[in-house]
């Protein structure tokens, strides 16, 4: 028979891993919508039993979690997916407005303000006395000029923009990247964080994954180590490698000295680590900013289709007209800026057509002649000035297109992949509720058997004090 000492003891024993299971219960119904914050489960362990050795048995408590560091890396990746394919939307929005690349009838934007100023030119070539008509030229010229030119300012204001929130959101990672560096510094100062400390720690993982490609490795101490792409450290421990972003203008000798420059990512040691970032918000800017934009305005390696074609046409309409005044005008020395700067002469008049058809009569036959793109001065890469900007829009919606798609598929991915951890590691209101119960009836029943042994061992004391 076990004494009633130790039985008090055994029971008060159960009575604390009562108390401790309804505590750790009680913190998962309190955090189950809280970022981060993984199950605490409640596992129950068995104390020695052997009386002769003065070990009474009972029970104790220890905690652990759910947490499944492949169901959080599953999200981070979509994560990082989405974020990217978002930024690149979000930032070629206004490029797709600016081009009307959703027009599929050609009726607005550029190509519809091409299309008048070389429909002006077969009008011209009808009456080439008609005041009307050389009039129309000028206007239609003045048209294709402002629509070009506010196309490539867009495109150019998007890059601007692009570049800033670059700036800003390498600040943001580095920002979150330290948040963890702390829940590090913790640990290896010996303070053992509890679940709510992690639950923000991996909310950080969650949010910076949306910025940047990461990966962790989950140190022996509990500590939690993030590598960029698999690669690049971010975090070692308690070290932290921050992130730098820099513009590199045009390298030496490059074919557009005056072209936009490149987006920079610079690692802890100052190494270029640009293309590593396959992944989240900042590899969508990244994108955009080096990849997408140059294809139109250029840079240092390319002139842009936009200033191709603004250069191309305005030199072709000019060395038609001949004369001293030439009706399109645009900045010397940058062939990336030819679009933006592109403009009608403003002391052009109908009086200056008018001159030129006096003085070639071939005039406004060869303007019309422009369209067909049958000579090379009518020509870009051998296509029509016409067929070269179609082709221009259609590659532009197609990558834009692209990136929309990825980024519906990657959201339904994101959902798929979030709902798989939270089966896997999120709270249950309806399990939790049922372990609370349960636990508060053993905890009222550990509380009835120490009521009894407390009785028990009063009614011994008095019936010892009687006898004596």
């Amino acid at each position: 028979m076990i004494p009633l000492n130790a039985a008090l003891q055994l029971a008060g024993a159960a009575l604390n891993a009562d108390s401790q299971a309804i505590a750790i219960t009680g913190q998962n119904l309190a955090n189950q919508t809280t970022p981060g914050y993984a199950a605490q489960t409640v596992e129950p362990q068995s104390d020695a039993f052997n009386l002769s050795q003065g070990l009474g048995g009972g029970v104790n408590i220890e905690s652990g979690d759910t947490r499944s560091q492949f169901a959080e890396q599953a999200v981070w990746y979509q994560q990082s997916q989405t974020g990217q394919y978002q930024s690149f939307t979000q930032e070629a929005s206004a490029v797709s407005q600016v081009l009307d690349l959703n027009d599929v009838s050609g009726s607005t934007g550029i190509q519809s303000s091409l299309s008048q100023l070389l429909q002006s030119f077969s009008s011209l070539a009808a009456s080439p006395n008609s005041t009307a008509a050389q009039n129309g030229v000028i206007e239609a010229a003045q048209a294709f000029a402002t629509t070009i030119s506010s196309a490539a300012q867009t495109v150019q204001q998007a890059v601007t923009s692009a570049q800033s929130a670059a700036g800003t959101m390498v600040s943001q990672i580095n920002q979150l990247v330290g948040q963890v560096q702390q829940y590090n510094q913790e640990i290896q100062s010996g303070v053992t964080p509890g679940a709510t400390a992690e639950a923000q720690a991996y909310a950080s993982l969650e949010t910076l994954s949306n910025l940047a490609p990461i990966s962790t490795q989950l140190n022996s101490d509990g500590s939690i180590s993030i590598l960029m792409n698999g690669t690049t450290p971010l975090l070692t421990g308690t070290q932290q490698f921050k992130l730098q972003a820099s513009l590199a203008g045009p390298a030496k000798g490059a074919a557009n000295p005056q072209g936009d420059p490149t987006l920079e990512i610079l690692d802890g040691q100052g190494q270029n680590v640009t293309s590593e970032f396959n992944g989240g918000q900042l590899g969508g800017l990244i994108n955009f900013v080096n990849n997408f934009a140059p294809t139109l305005i250029g840079n240092g390696s390319q002139q842009g289709a936009l200033n191709q074609l603004a250069q191309s046409v305005a030199d072709s309409v000019n060395s038609t007209l001949g004369g001293s005044t030439p009706l399109f005008q645009y900045g010397s020395g940058n062939p990336t800026g030819t679009a933006q700067s592109l403009q009608v002469n403003s002391s052009y008049t109908s009086t200056n057509l008018s001159s030129a058809l006096a003085a070639n009569p071939d005039v406004a036959e060869n303007l019309s002649n422009i369209a067909a793109g049958s000579t090379p001065a009518n020509q870009i890469n051998g296509q029509s000035f016409a067929t070269f900007l179609s082709g221009t829009e259609s590659a532009a919606a197609g990558t834009i297109d692209a990136q929309q798609s990825g980024l519906t598929m990657s959201t339904q991915l994101l959902q798929q992949a979030q709902a798989n951890r939270t089966q896997i590691q999120g709270v249950s209101l309806a399990t939790e509720s049922v372990n609370l119960i349960q636990y508060q009836e053993a905890f009222q029943a550990s509380s009835e058997v120490i009521s009894v042994i407390n009785t028990m061992m009063q009614d011994a004391e008095n019936m010892l004090s009687a006898t004596t």
